[in-house]
């Protein structure tokens, strides 16, 4: 198969997996509001960390490691979308709960932090509702439309290695 034909065949995918995932709640509003109100309070990751780095003065140091990682992933993640600039769906029988114009899709910032956070942050807080606040985050992305699911999962992939030398160093 050629590299174009690669290509297309990706992404026909990444639109299908896209619509499914988007059709589960297009035009349901209270579901959509419920999401969109934790993507929100998913923008406070900043300053509960900062907060953290403040108040939990036993472990500064660590908090002020993890705020690096964290700031590192959101950086590398906003640098590559911004060179790459793809564009967000927009698919007109298949529209995101929010209308966004920019052409910072991939990959998703929302998703790198999320997942940079479950894998560097257990040494200081729980993993498990980390886990589970990334894929959250994740599904979450998809089911708005904010973001085709190949976007999701290099954000996931490049906050998992943006996390780990925390993650190692912590140990």
């Amino acid at each position: 198969m050629t590299q174009p034909a690669r290509q297309s065949t990706l992404a026909a995918i990444d639109e299908r997996v896209y619509r499914s995932f988007r059709s589960a709640l297009h035009q349901r509003q209270r579901p959509e509001h419920l999401i969109l109100r934790i993507t929100r309070a998913q923008n406070w990751w900043a300053v509960a960390s900062l907060a953290a780095l403040v108040l939990d003065r036993d472990r500064r140091g660590a908090w002020a490691r993890g705020n690096a990682i964290l700031a590192a992933a959101w950086g590398a993640a906003k640098l590559i979308s911004r060179a790459i600039r793809r564009p967000r769906p927009n698919l007109a029988d298949c529209r995101p709960a929010r209308h966004k114009t920019d052409r910072e899709s991939f990959p998703s910032t929302h998703v790198t932090v999320a997942f940079a956070a479950a894998v560097a942050l257990p040494p200081l807080l729980p993993r498990t509702p980390l886990i589970l606040l990334a894929i959250a985050t994740a599904t979450g992305r998809l089911l708005l439309g904010e973001h085709y699911p190949s976007d999701v999962a290099a954000g996931a992939a490049l906050g998992a290695v943006a996390g780990a030398p925390f993650a190692r160093s912590a140990t």
